[in-house]
């Protein structure tokens, strides 16, 4: 039960982690973009 919860956990920070990333790439598209 812990170890099912501890990998919830896991798997619930590496889909903020992917999300984060996936809007500084974003950003960082539309900054080349603009400055073009």
């Amino acid at each position: 039960m812990i170890q099912n919860r501890k990998l919830l956990t896991g798997i619930r920070k590496f889909l903020h982690f992917s999300i984060d990333s996936l809007g500084l790439l974003k950003i960082f598209w539309v900054a080349i973009f603009s400055s073009h």
